[in-house]
């Protein structure tokens, strides 16, 4: 089967793009559709894209021993055959002299936790607890 440019991640903004700059959408479709895409130097097959449950800025939610705690997605990367997310929490609590001292923790967790001990929303994570504690 020969890839085409329909085929290419960027083919909807390609498009859109072309229309706008040379006009007359449908002959420019027509030429695109079935274009050798071996010469754009754009060319990413959507078969080579990574569809990821969530992204950089998401909260998340993990449950803890008794409670559940949240934290900020600040980094996705792909090693070998998993992906990985690094996430920031910040907490805040006082000292002897009742100053207000933050406290930064960061870890990291695979995609096949999520569902399992990382949630996307509070409900998941106190479901989870009760599970756990059943």
């Amino acid at each position: 089967m020969m890839v085409k440019c329909i085929d290419c991640f960027h083919f909807q903004v390609c498009t859109e793009y072309r229309t706008a700059f040379w006009g007359h959408k449908a002959q420019i479709d027509s030429k695109i559709i079935n274009a050798d895409p071996s010469i754009c130097p754009y060319f990413i097959a959507r078969s080579q894209l990574i569809n990821l449950p969530c992204k950089t800025g998401d909260k998340i939610y993990f449950a803890k021993k008794r409670n559940y705690e949240y934290a900020t997605i600040t980094d996705v990367f792909v090693r070998r055959e998993d992906t990985y997310f690094t996430w920031r929490a910040i907490y805040y609590d006082y000292d002897r002299e009742f100053r207000t001292v933050e406290f930064v923790e960061t870890g990291t967790f695979i995609q096949s936790d999520i569902g399992r001990t990382i949630f996307f929303t509070p409900e998941e994570a106190e479901q989870a607890l009760k599970e756990r504690d059943d």
